[in-house]
């Protein structure tokens, strides 16, 4: 009896050291990650050659840490955008027409403070025909992740919508900046002089993520949205998000 409470001890002795373990490593991972990403907000705003400019490519800085920086002045803002717009989008993303624009319409519906449906849209009766037990909250949406909420959309399609969106900027995408998928949606639906002619103005939204490993598969993600180019001279920043976007720190044993 005596060596079975011994064993059980031990046991409960290694299992606390592991806990303590992986508590400090995810805390030394996130520390890493979070000073990552305000020396990034720092030198967006160096002058010259050495400024960390916002391309997409990955940045690796000492300690296994990887910084990418993505000018968010190419995504479409669903709040903004018109069914038009979030259509053209739509079927670049493969959704068959029909389908498209009842998506666009019913984004479009989710966010504009009207009851007036649009013709393929959906207002408070449609989501209660369907069984949900909520409706359209006629308000501006707060996070992409809300449209996971919209009558029609699928976990599979908003991962790949994602991509293309922000609540962050206003105004149209600009086209210097914008990938493939929103370019061509712009295109379809705007017209290129229409679009080509605009430019990034002001402060300059910016997502930032930053990933700190440790050892084995250990590591630490951390993404915040920041606006850059704020206050008199256009040398301050105001963080926008700041979130969590990936923890893996209990890999190891």
């Amino acid at each position: 009896m005596a060596a079975l409470i011994t064993t059980q001890i031990t046991a409960s002795g290694r299992g606390a050291i592991q806990v303590s373990s992986n508590l400090l490593r995810a805390a030394e991972l996130e520390a890493a990650a979070d000073g990552a990403v305000h020396e990034a907000m720092f030198r967006m705003m160096e002058p010259g050659p050495t400024r960390w400019r916002a391309d997409g490519s990955v940045r690796a800085l000492p300690g296994g840490i990887d910084v990418v920086l993505e000018n968010l002045a190419g995504r479409i803002n669903p709040n903004q955008a018109s069914p038009e717009l979030l259509m053209s989008l739509f079927r670049q993303l493969r959704v068959d027409a029909q389908r498209a624009r009842a998506l666009a319409d019913a984004i479009a519906d989710w966010r504009d403070p009207s009851a007036q449906r649009r013709p393929f849209g959906a207002k408070a009766p449609d989501y209660r025909q369907a069984g949900r037990s909520y409706g359209p909250p006629e308000a501006p949406i707060q996070s992409i992740g809300e449209l996971s909420a919209v009558l029609g959309m699928t976990p599979d399609l908003l991962s790949r919508l994602a991509p293309h969106l922000t609540v962050y900027r206003n105004g149209e995408p600009e086209a210097a900046v914008a990938g493939p998928v929103v370019l061509a949606a712009l295109r379809a639906s705007l017209g290129a002089q229409e679009f080509a002619a605009a430019t990034q103005t002001g402060p300059r939204v910016v997502a930032v993520t930053a990933t700190a490993r440790g050892p084995g598969r250990t590591r630490f993600t951390r993404r915040a949205v920041v606006s850059v180019g704020e206050g008199d001279g256009g040398g301050g920043h105001r963080i926008l998000a700041w979130g969590i976007a990936e923890a893996e720190v209990l890999a190891l044993p």
